[in-house]
């Protein structure tokens, strides 16, 4: 079990100055506005030209000789839950490793945490079945301009999203479960949950509540490479 003062780590990288990260951006006016009620650490790379990959295993040896709670997070999302630590630490009371939106059991081939497949030939995807998926997630610029519902909480998953992914820093030492570093955006976060899948890490959804900037980049040229590596890597 969590005990209340495990510290929590936030990581985040950004292509901003430190400075336009707390004015500019989504994630750092969130971390700003609720930083008197939820004082976490935070390892920010301003102006950052790595993959996240690579980032993100740098902040897990950073922090390699302190137990904590490491939360991945991109630099566009809106956190609009003022107690998100509390969430955060009762969804790892449970499991290993927690995101806002996820898949319930992972089918072949699959192309990112919530299709069940993808026609390279016809460029289209196939969603998976709602009772498959868990979570809710928002997108917009501002209120939710959409409130995607995938249904409850706190569920065990295969998968899922990157956006935001909470860890427990001792876990991913222990079992040596890091990312890969040869993806640098795409299917860093679907390449991570199989591996800790391999390591017996315990993955699941929680109950925080954000609103997500950008709905995603499928169907570029580097997703496509990304999914071919993927592929490669994993066979199925």
């Amino acid at each position: 079990m969590i005990k209340e003062e495990l510290n929590i780590v936030i990581v985040c990288g950004t292509r901003k100055s430190e400075n336009d990260f707390y004015e500019k951006t989504a994630t750092g006016k969130s971390l700003k506005s609720t930083s008197e009620i939820t004082k976490n650490k935070i390892i920010l790379y301003p102006e950052n030209t790595k993959g996240l990959s690579e980032i993100y295993n740098d902040a897990i040896q950073i922090t390699k000789n302190e137990e904590s709670i490491l939360v991945f997070m991109h630099d566009d999302i809106w956190i609009t839950d003022f107690f998100y630590k509390a969430r955060i630490q009762k969804a790892l009371e449970k499991f290993d490793i927690a995101g806002v939106v996820g898949c319930i059991a992972r089918t072949k081939k699959q192309p990112s945490w919530c299709h069940m497949y993808y026609n390279p030939e016809s460029q289209k995807f196939i969603q998976h079945n709602i009772s498959n998926l868990s979570g809710s997630i928002g997108h917009g610029k501002k209120y939710p301009e959409k409130i995607d519902y995938f249904g409850p909480t706190m569920k065990e998953c295969n998968l899922v999203d990157g956006v935001i992914i909470a860890a427990k820093s001792k876990k991913l030492i222990e079992t040596n479960t890091y990312f890969d570093n040869q993806f640098k955006f795409h299917f860093y976060d679907l390449d991570f949950c199989r591996t800790a899948e391999r390591n017996k890490l315990k993955i699941g959804t929680m109950d925080v509540s954000i609103i997500h900037e950008s709905y995603g980049g499928f169907q570029t040229e580097e997703w496509r490479e990304a999914y071919n590596k993927y592929m490669s890597k994993w066979k199925e």
